[in-house]
């Protein structure tokens, strides 16, 4: 089971509830008339490119992916397979919080919700 990364659900969820309308869990990334707009797979992208630009990057004309540089290497992956390796999620929780249909449980606003699970919460009592 892979170790979840509390700092970094505690910065998207920030992110998000400094910016509510930069947050559509309906897509990746989106441009908006107010930003780019990400879901929570997005918005750990974007966090990582912001914290660490000489590691990751957007890959040209994707949105959907993330060039990540190692030394003298460069891979692609999707946003989706990065925001959970960093988050720290097995494929079961990503699939769970990164979907589109994904709202927090009754009561919790999404940063409140990524704060929890950041902290070991079960994700799916988190919806």
């Amino acid at each position: 089971m892979p170790e979840r990364n509390p700092d970094l659900f505690r910065e998207v969820g920030a992110r998000i509830a400094a910016e509510p309308k930069l947050y559509n869990q309906k897509r990746y990334s989106r441009s908006t008339d107010c930003g780019t707009a990400y879901c929570i797979a997005g918005w750990v992208g974007q966090v990582l490119i912001e914290q660490s630009p000489q590691v990751y990057s957007r890959a040209k004309g994707d949105h959907d992916s993330i060039v990540i540089k190692t030394g003298r290497n460069r891979s692609i992956k999707h946003v989706g397979v990065i925001a959970a390796e960093e988050l720290g999620l097995n494929e079961e929780e990503a699939s769970i919080l990164f979907d589109s249909l994904w709202e927090p449980a009754e009561g919790l606003t999404v940063e409140e919700a990524l704060v929890k699970i950041g902290n070991g919460a079960d994700i799916s009592e988190m919806l």
